[in-house]
């Protein structure tokens, strides 16, 4: 998300059960203040402290963002994307609006997902005092 999409906006809803498991809620942050056609919105599904505007399952808030000349991309567990799919489309959303994960990756279960990216976590070489010192090297 380095450029911005052709003059296009960008809403990115980003759900979790309550902010303490929010995934890096400091660099979500850091990209919307960089960039202007960026907006981050929060879905708290189960935290009493959050704003009656960010509580909710992530498509619900994503829903009241939404406009018709949208389209949506999704990813997460494979039930939560068959169950987004089946209710955008009968909320007559249509299917070539609807983008859904290509990547392996996306398509598996929560525990499977941890499992894989602590695998590959372990296989990366150490970027600890890289970013440390504020240069963090790309990763291809």
């Amino acid at each position: 998300m380095a450029a911005a999409p052709d003059g296009r906006r960008v809403t990115l809803v980003v759900g979790a059960r309550t902010f303490t498991d929010l995934y890096d809620s400091i660099a979500l942050d850091k990209l919307q203040c960089a960039h202007d056609w960026l907006t981050i919105v929060p879905a708290f599904s189960d935290d009493p402290c959050a704003e009656p505007a960010e509580r909710g399952d992530a498509l619900t808030i994503a829903l009241e963002h939404h406009r018709p000349d949208q389209d949506i991309y999704l990813c997460g567990p494979p039930a939560m994307l068959a169950a987004a799919r089946s209710r955008l489309r009968a909320l007559g959303i249509p299917a070539t609006r609807i983008h859904l994960p290509q990547s392996p990756l996306m398509t598996l279960s929560a525990q499977q997902w941890v499992t894989a990216s602590r695998a590959a976590a372990r296989q990366r070489p150490s970027t600890r005092g890289a970013r440390e010192s504020g240069v963090v090297p790309r990763e291809a």
